[in-house]
């Protein structure tokens, strides 16, 4: 057992080698040891407990790979690493607890993918990593609790889609999360409003959230979109933060099922926003900018709403992807836009696809991009 060997050891600087392959409890090994700058690698293949093992170790840039395979719990297991850039990879296939793993790791830039498929509770697990851009697909079919999962998380501009069928509380979920552009779960069922207290509180830049279904109980927190320039448009004019929606436009969609809209435009604190079909919403917030069109479109052309490609994406220029019914001859396509502040370039066309980029010269702006009949994309 290592539970709390050198826990507290603020002042040393590196750690000896040791013999740790019948060690079963890594438990606060190394808390609190915020003066070192690395630590030795152990043989930890037979461990089971790694909660709190290198919390607070304020101090190293990067840490040793682990031999994770049996291990339990991680939770706090590099909360306040606030100068590591990265962290190594762990097999957490049996692990059940991850809660603060990351919390306050305010310098990585990215996250390694785990295995959280046996996990209940993703509290806080990311809370205050404020320089990652983006953080790794999780297994969340299981997560019930979710409070303050990416809070503080404001240089992240998206987030993976997250299974949330047995979610119940989202507390500050998404609070601070300025960069924000889309959030989007699977499931939405809150019986209590102080579970969906401050949810997707000051993103100033969210435009769409997607929500794919609905439980029996739908319960709104009136705070769970406070400052959400784009959901509210003028409602925030006199803020130092317009500068994230200088038109103060109200144009930010809240995507749920077609069937719910009605009911959501009357229910309490859902009222007060705008909705569009979720049968509608055809850009993935979690892919790199290919769009895929999935239903029939006019006989003329095929029309691309670019406003929700600005509602997805924050950069100005966005490749399309459309899926073609296979044919011999590649004709000759010329694909317009009716928007001279929108340009097609780039113009690829094979048996499977086409694909063209599509550049934004104005801030906020939409255009249809037509392409011919004869090229109608397939329906799947």
């Amino acid at each position: 057992e290592f539970t709390s060997m050198y826990e507290g050891c603020s002042d040393a600087t590196s750690f000896p080698e040791l013999d740790a392959s019948n060690g079963y409890y890594f438990k606060n090994m190394y808390k609190g040891c915020s003066n070192a700058t690395s630590f030795p690698e152990l043989d930890t293949s037979n461990g089971h407990y790694f909660n709190n093992m290198y919390e607070g170790c304020s101090n190293a840039t990067s840490f040793p790979e682990l031999d994770t395979s049996n291990g339990y719990e991680f939770t706090s297991m590099y909360e306040g690493c606030s100068n590591a850039t990265s962290f190594p990879e762990l097999n957490t296939s049996n692990g059940y607890k991850f809660t603060n793993m990351y919390r306050g790791c305010s310098h990585a830039n990215s996250f390694p993918e785990l295995d959280t498929s046996n996990c209940n509770e993703f509290t806080n697990m990311y809370r205050g990593c404020n320089n990652a851009t983006s953080f790794p697909e999780l297994n969340t079919q299981d997560g019930t609790d979710f409070t303050s999962m990416y809070e503080g998380c404001s240089n992240a501009t998206y987030f993976p889609r997250l299974d949330t069928s047995n979610g119940c509380n989202f507390n500050s979920m998404y609070t601070r999360c300025k960069k924000a552009k889309v959030i989007d779960i699977s499931h939405y069922n809150v019986s209590d409003s102080s579970d969906s207290y401050q949810w997707c509180y000051d993103c100033y830049s969210l435009k769409a959230v997607v929500i794919r279904s609905f439980g029996e109980n739908y319960i709104l927190n009136d705070s769970a979109f406070g400052f959400c320039l784009h959901m509210f448009g003028d409602t925030y004019k006199d803020l130092n933060e317009i500068e994230h929606n200088p038109t103060r436009a109200k144009d930010g969609y809240v995507y749920v099922p077609r069937d719910m809209i009605e009911t959501l435009q009357t229910a309490e604190n859902w009222s007060q926003l705008q909705f569009r079909a979720l049968e509608d919403y055809t850009v993935d917030g979690t892919t790199t900018g290919d769009l895929s069109i999935t239903k029939a479109m006019p006989e003329e052309c095929i029309e691309i709403l670019t406003d929700k490609l600005v509602v997805a994406y924050p950069s100005e220029t966005q490749t399309f992807s459309i899926s073609l019914k296979e044919f011999t001859n590649i004709p000759s396509v010329n694909i317009t836009s009716d928007n001279e502040n929108i340009v097609v370039s780039n113009i690829n066309v094979t048996q499977s696809a086409i694909t063209f980029d599509a550049t934004r010269l104005t801030e906020e702006c939409s255009a249809n991009i037509g392409v011919p009949q004869a090229i109608a994309p397939t329906v799947f």
